[in-house]
């Protein structure tokens, strides 16, 4: 196929501006976008469902499964944030350099992982630099220190405590093997402290009064 074209008057090459031209191309393919009928046969074909109304009525499901669980988190948070800011806690240093210690360790091994050191998987990462996202750190780990006390001092009070099955329950969520597993992973503390703000969030959920 021949193409008839000229050069703009403005042209780079002052040389070309203006002249006639001729291009041979090729086409190799002509190519139409398609979009499918939705139907029980297309639906069929590509799903695990036989109707149109059925894959309809999932995604409708999910969709407000969705919403629910943006709903449920925010509301969660929300009741988390009440109950913090009408709260005094003095976390101890010791507690909160512990929890720092443990991020910082935490980031350093994903680090290595890909073959970094601290300072470059941060820059790369994050975008921050190492001093800063410290700063981040620090700001995190006593936020949690302060939160862990809170959550401690309502499951005290209303006697929640964790059990073997609220384990396996957790492991079995998380696909581990057993518990055990589960524990041995990542560790006794970190499975508790998981635990036990999830139950002492139900009970507050639960028992909210929403104004």
């Amino acid at each position: 196929m021949s193409l008839n074209l000229t050069f703009p008057e403005g042209y780079q090459n002052a040389d070309l501006a203006g002249k006639a031209v001729v291009f041979d191309v090729t086409v190799n393919s002509v190519k139409e976008k398609q979009v499918p009928e939705l139907n029980d046969a297309f639906v069929q074909e590509t799903t695990s469902f036989k109707t149109v109304d059925e894959y309809k009525e999932d995604k409708k499901q999910t969709l407000l499964k969705d919403k629910n669980d943006q709903a449920d988190q925010k509301m969660r948070s929300d009741i988390y944030t009440a109950i913090l800011d009408g709260s005094t806690v003095e976390p101890k240093q010791e507690a909160i350099d512990a929890n720092f210690n443990n991020m910082i360790a935490r980031y350093t091994n994903q680090a290595a992982a890909y073959g970094m050191d601290f300072k470059t998987f941060v820059g790369a990462f994050t975008g921050m630099g190492e001093e800063d996202f410290k700063s981040v750190l620090k700001t995190q780990a006593e936020a949690t220190v302060e939160q862990r006390l809170v959550v401690n001092a309502i499951a005290e009070k209303e006697g929640i405590t964790i059990t073997d099955e609220d384990r396996k329950e957790v492991a079995d969520q998380m696909g581990y093997e057993s518990a055990e597993k589960m524990i041995e992973t990542a560790g006794q503390f970190d499975v508790d402290d998981y635990i036990m703000n999830n139950k002492v969030m139900d009970f507050l959920t639960e028992n909210a009064v929403i104004k």
